[in-house]
C-alpha cells in the first residue's frame, strides 16, 4: 500500500502482522481538532489505534478532546521523532503562513508520514520520511 496525499485507510508501509496501525496527532498549540477529526476518520475506514500527545504545556485553554492527550516531555523534536518511530501516520494541524519551527523538524525527522490538515481536517502538505514533502493538490477525500 502506498501512501497519496494523506488519503484515509493507506499507509505508506504495512503495520506489523497482529498489529492494528497506530496514527498520532501530534497537538503543537489550543487548536487540533482538525488534525483530530482527520485521524478519527481515517480510523473508521481502516481499524486502526488514534492517540494524541501534546509537544508543549497546556495552555490555559484547555480543549475537550474524545480521547487523552499525552504530554512528551524533553526537547520537542527529539521527542516527536521517537514517537514517530513508532507510529504509522502522524498529523499535525497547521495553520497560517508561519510554520511552526517544530513542525519544520518533524518533517525533516520522521520515521512516518506527516499529514498537516487544517482545522476542518483537509488535508494540506504530506511529508514522507524519504525526504519528500509536497502540498495537497486536492481534498480530503473520506
Amino acid at each position: 500500500m502506498t501512501e497519496r496525499f494523506g488519503r484515509p485507510g493507506t499507509f505508506a508501509r504495512p503495520p506489523d502482522p497482529g498489529r492494528q496501525p497506530v496514527i498520532t496527532v501530534v497537538v503543537l498549540g489550543d487548536e487540533f481538532s482538525g488534525a483530530m477529526a482527520y485521524a478519527l476518520d481515517c480510523a473508521l475506514f481502516m481499524p486502526a489505534s488514534v492517540r494524541a500527545v501534546r509537544v508543549r504545556p497546556r495552555s490555559r485553554l484547555e480543549r475537550p478532546c474524545p480521547i487523552p492527550v499525552d504530554d512528551l516531555s524533553g526537547v520537542p523534536s527529539a521527542s516527536l521523532a521517537k514517537v514517530s518511530a513508532c507510529s504509522d501516520r502522524m498529523v499535525v494541524q497547521s495553520g497560517g503562513r508561519d510554520v511552526d519551527p517544530t513542525l519544520l523538524d518533524l518533517r525533516r525527522q520522521t520515521s512516518s508520514p506527516v499529514v498537516e490538515v487544517d482545522g476542518n481536517g483537509v488535508v494540506m502538505r504530506v511529508s514522507d520520511p524519504r525526504g519528500w514533502s509536497m502540498p495537497a493538490v486536492g481534498r480530503h477525500a473520506g
